[in-house]
C-alpha cells in the first residue's frame, strides 16, 4: 500500500519521508509541503542550514523573539527554561552555533535572542498510518501523531475503508479529527477529511519534523 500513498503525498507537492521515526515508534509516512513566502523570508536572512538537533531545536523554541522582544535572556535563564540537568556548557556550544548560522543573535548585553520571522515553515504536515488488520492498533499510532503533525491519517486497503467509513471505527476516527484514506494498488481515496489538531500539537516537536524536511530541502536548491 505505501507505494499508491506515497504518489498521493507528492501529488500534493509534498517532500516525503519512509519510516519516519518519531521518538515513540516509527510513523510509515510522513509529508511536508513548505510555505514558499516563508521559505523565502528565512533564505533571505541567511538561514539556510537546518537548526541543528532536537536538543537545538528545543533550545531554539525557548528563546525570545527578537521581532517581538528587545529583551533576550542569558544562559542560566535559558537552562532553567529547559529544566533540571541541563549543563550551561552544552547550552553555549547551541548557542554558538545557532548564532553562527544565523538562526539567533547576542544582544550587548551578553544574552540571545531567536531570528525567526518564518516559523511555521510548513504549509502542510501530514502523518500517514497503512494498515491492514488491527484498526485498534493504527487508531492509537495516528492519535500520537497528532502530536507533532496537524494532519494524522490512517490508510486501510479501499474496500476495508469504505466499510470503516461508515461504522464506528469511522465515528472514532472523525471525533478526533483522524482523516481515512482508502488505498488500491491504482488510487487513493480520501474518505475522511483530517482535521488539524492545535490541542494535541506540539509546536516544537512539528518544528523538529519540519526541521528533517528542511534539510532535504536544501540539499536540492
Amino acid at each position: 500500500m505505501k507505494a499508491p500513498v506515497k504518489r498521493w503525498l507528492q501529488h500534493q507537492r509534498m517532500h516525503v519521508a519512509d519510516e519516519f521515526g518519531t521518538g515513540w515508534g516509527i510513523c510509515d509516512l510522513v509529508g511536508c509541503r513548505f510555505d514558499q513566502n516563508r521559505v523565502l523570508h528565512r533564505t533571505q536572512r541567511r538561514q539556510r542550514q537546518p537548526l541543528g538537533s532536537a536538543e537545538a531545536i528545543r533550545l531554539y523554541s525557548v528563546l525570545p523573539d527578537a521581532d517581538n522582544t528587545p529583551r533576550g535572556a542569558g544562559i542560566k535563564a535559558l537552562c532553567r527554561r529547559l529544566g533540571p540537568y541541563t549543563q550551561e556548557q552544552r547550552v553555549e556550544r547551541m548557542l554558538a552555533r545557532l548564532v553562527e548560522t544565523n538562526h539567533a543573535i547576542r544582544t550587548k548585553n551578553g544574552c540571545y535572542q531567536k531570528i525567526n520571522g518564518w516559523a511555521p515553515l510548513a504549509e502542510r504536515l501530514v502523518a500517514v498510518e497503512l494498515k491492514l488488520h488491527r484498526w485498534t492498533d493504527v487508531f492509537w499510532q495516528a492519535k500520537s501523531n497528532q502530536v507533532f503533525a496537524p494532519e494524522s491519517l490512517v490508510a486501510l486497503p479501499l474496500p476495508d475503508a469504505m466499510r470503516a467509513a461508515g461504522g464506528t471505527f469511522g465515528d472514532e476516527l472523525r471525533y478526533h479529527g483522524i482523516g481515512l484514506l482508502g488505498v488500491s494498488p491504482t488510487r487513493c481515496e480520501l474518505l475522511i477529511e483530517a482535521q488539524p489538531s492545535h490541542l494535541s500539537l506540539d509546536d516544537t516537536l512539528a518544528l523538529w519534523a519540519t526541521e528533517y524536511f528542511w534539510r532535504i530541502y536544501r540539499g536540492r536548491h
